[in-house]
């Protein structure tokens, strides 16, 4: 068990470390080794991100908007959740005035893909 104020966050791998970037903070799992593991991801608000995985997420903080394939905007409330039917590239947006954070369990590496508006820290 850990305390909320001893969660360790950190740049996505890959990602440049940024005071006010995207960060990510493994919770359970490995996911090197393809099985599903858990993470926290933070989002800035107003930043917009694409997970890249085969993962279920559930909205902790903040508002979050994604965009499936040819579908209208959703917007999530915390305590929502999206997921995906096998891997997939999902558009989420942290809308402005707060930060997000996603809880997210995913089958392997948790890709957050491009980092797209410069909110994000990118």
């Amino acid at each position: 068990n850990v305390d909320a104020s001893r969660i360790a966050w950190a740049a996505p791998p890959g990602a440049k470390a940024s005071p006010d970037g995207i960060k990510v903070a493994p919770l359970w799992g490995n996911p090197q080794d393809g099985s599903w593991n858990g993470s926290l991801v933070e989002l800035p608000a107003g930043a917009t991100v694409e997970i890249r995985a085969h993962f279920r997420a559930v909205v902790v903080q903040g508002q979050i908007e994604h965009r499936g394939a040819g579908a209208e905007a959703k917007t999530l409330e915390p305590g929502s959740y999206v997921s995906s039917p096998g891997p997939s590239v999902l558009p989420v947006s942290c809308a402005a005035g707060e930060d997000c954070i996603l809880y997210v369990r995913a089958a392997g590496e948790l890709d957050l893909g491009a980092t797209l508006g410069k909110e994000a820290g990118g």
